[in-house]
């Protein structure tokens, strides 16, 4: 199978990795095996420096899994994700902000589960806000886990039963163990972010009883941003509807609901483990490939008709500026130029909230967040990434990354999202 090839030269790069200070005595190899149906993973998208590959994540030809091929320790992703979610709130979420949070969810559970009596277990609890919102509708038996102690702290200040643990230890807690088994696992955006997918489910299914629900949410990779997807820790696996669904038959669930849009939903009854694996998607794989590399065309601004080679400059975007015509072919405003960007801000920089909840009037003062906030109003464009120009190969790329990023580069223009 034909599937263009998109080679984007950096002139430099940050990937979250090397922003966070992960060196390689923290990373670890996977066993190249996709934990979801056990065949050999193959390459996607790898970020290379003049020393090699700096981090890459590989795809699963059989069912379409994507995960990162190295990847810090758990103990580091922890940390990771405790420095960076609990620490940019000013207060908890609640259920206050919104009182129809998470209606999918209840939807889900009213379609299918038994009634109010239901023994709930919600897998990353947060904050607490969908446990809040069944305790809203009625739901009486619930009981939750959070990696995190800050938001588990939160959650038992509102009276709630959940315990600090991770998606691959639930089971093996005496006090969620006394309150089960549970008709019904629940789990919001979290399932991505668990460091071992295996344990997390066959822990799943000793939380739950005979012919217990399993509703999972999780993102839909070809919603999320493509650069964030191929270097981005946020995310450490990436799901398509067809590898979601595998996970769930080789885990010995029947799929009771399946939909599709930003994210991926899945309701499935647990029951007996398959004497022999089902077959994935033959296909599902190939037609990933094919909708990733037309994607990339797409928020890149160019067409798959560009001719091989051209080394023209584009520009990524995660939506399209309001003045389109001001990021192509090199036509920049003065304060937007890679030089000047750089020493005032570096690589990169994220938005911090004035006003709202979460806001703080002293973030005017940050000329970082300022300038942010600036170019989202005049321009409609976020924050520095990268600076690069796009070459397009077409060929035959069987075994081959669909996107390889690497650097240095020649003179080219920002790349902004």
């Amino acid at each position: 199978m034909t599937v263009p090839c998109y080679s984007l030269d950096i002139r430099y790069l940050h990937t979250e990795f090397e922003r966070q200070g992960v060196t390689g005595a923290d990373m670890s190899t996977a066993d190249g095996a996709c934990p979801v149906c056990a065949a050999a993973m193959q390459p996607l998208v790898e970020v290379k420096s003049r020393n090699g590959t700096v981090v890459s994540k590989d795809i699963c030809p059989a069912c379409s899994y994507i995960q990162f091929r190295t990847l810090p320790s758990q103990a580091w992703i922890r940390n990771y994700y405790a420095s960076r979610w609990d620490t940019s709130r000013s207060r908890p979420k609640s259920l206050d902000d919104d009182a129809t949070a998470y209606q999918n969810s209840i939807d889900l559970l009213e379609r299918h589960a038994a009634g109010r009596e239901s023994r709930i277990f919600d897998l990353g609890a947060g904050y607490g806000v969908f446990l809040q919102r069944c305790k809203t509708e009625g739901y009486t038996h619930l009981t939750g886990i959070e990696a995190s102690p800050r938001r588990a702290e939160r959650c038992t200040d509102l009276g709630l039963a959940v315990t600090v643990a991770t998606a691959e230890t639930m089971a093996d807690d005496p006090e969620i163990a006394a309150r089960g088994p549970f008709d019904v696992v629940h789990s919001s955006h979290v399932v991505e972010h668990v460091y071992d997918l295996r344990a997390t489910m066959a822990q799943m299914r000793r939380l739950l009883k005979p012919g217990g629900l399993a509703m999972i949410i999780v993102p839909n990779v070809m919603s999320e941003n493509l650069l964030v997807v191929s270097q981005g820790i946020f995310h450490i696996r990436n799901f398509t509807p067809e590898s979601l669904a595998h996970l769930f038959a080789v885990s010995g669930f029947e799929i009771l609901e399946q939909n599709t849009g930003d994210g991926l939903e899945i309701v499935a009854r647990m029951g007996d483990l398959p004497t022999a694996p089902p077959a994935p998607d033959a296909e599902a794989a190939a037609r990933f490939r094919t909708a990733f590399a037309e994607r990339l065309a797409d928020e890149l601004g160019i067409g798959t008709t560009v001719a091989a080679n051209d080394g023209g400059a584009c520009v990524f975007v995660s939506r399209p500026p309001r003045r389109h015509d001001v990021w192509h072919a090199r036509r920049f405003p003065a304060f937007s130029k890679p030089w000047l960007l750089g020493i005032l801000f570096g690589a990169a920089f994220s938005e911090a909230p004035v006003f709202g909840p979460q806001g703080r009037l002293w973030r005017l003062l940050d000329p970082r967040n300022l300038a942010f906030k600036l170019r989202r109003r005049f321009f409609g464009v976020g924050r520095l990434e990268i600076a690069a120009s796009l070459q397009l190969d077409a060929g035959d790329q069987t075994g081959h990354p669909a996107l390889t990023i690497r650097f240095p580069g020649a003179t080219v223009p920002i790349l902004l999202k």
